[in-house]
């Protein structure tokens, strides 16, 4: 069996180049776990920028898709505002024309009838006042007609259900041309 400390200078020789052989592996190693770093923090970086551009162009869908219910929510909150902005507004008409019919109402020799306080006050304060009339003097005679249902035309006049339509002035009289039998 050979001593290990005798060598031969084959073996000094070849143990000098086996060691700058795996000097050079070692920093070829090195550079190559230097380079796949820098790929995969590149790659990271690409996805990143990708992922934030997806995520905004998602963003940015989300915000069209919603945009029309954002829209129809602000509408519906305007029309409630505009609601309430009647109801106030009437309740404090309706409180002005209670004043009025009050005054009215005593001013005058005898009860008005439905069809005076419809025209005076129109058909829903008029209704009103008729059901208070109705219940102050409970034999007061109010007549047929029901004022709530009359029908107000583009012109501002009352069309009571039932009675025949009154000619549009804008529409043109039916003119015969024929004078007499005896031209046909």
């Amino acid at each position: 069996m050979p001593s290990p400390y005798v060598q031969t200078i084959a073996d000094f020789m070849t143990r000098a180049a086996s060691a700058r052989a795996a000097g050079v592996r070692d920093v070829a190693a090195i550079q190559a776990r230097a380079q796949a770093s820098r790929g995969s923090n590149t790659g990271n970086l690409i996805a990143s920028l990708g992922n934030a551009a997806a995520g905004t162009i998602g963003q940015i869908m989300q915000d069209r898709r919603e945009a029309p219910l954002r829209a129809m929510d602000l509408r519906t909150r305007e029309l409630a505002l505009q609601g309430q902005e009647r109801d106030a507004a009437f309740q404090d008409q309706a409180a002005k024309a209670s004043k009025d019919f009050s005054g009215w109402i005593q001013s005058r020799p005898t009860l008005p009838t439905a069809e005076e306080v419809v025209g005076r006050y129109g058909p829903e304060l008029g209704a009103r006042f008729i059901g208070v009339l109705k219940t102050i003097h409970p034999d007061l005679k109010v007549s047929e007609r029901d004022p709530t249902k009359d029908v107000i035309d583009q012109n501002g006049n009352v069309i009571t259900p039932g009675t025949p339509k009154a000619p549009d002035p804008r529409e043109p009289a039916h003119v015969s041309l024929r004078t007499s039998y005896r031209d046909r």
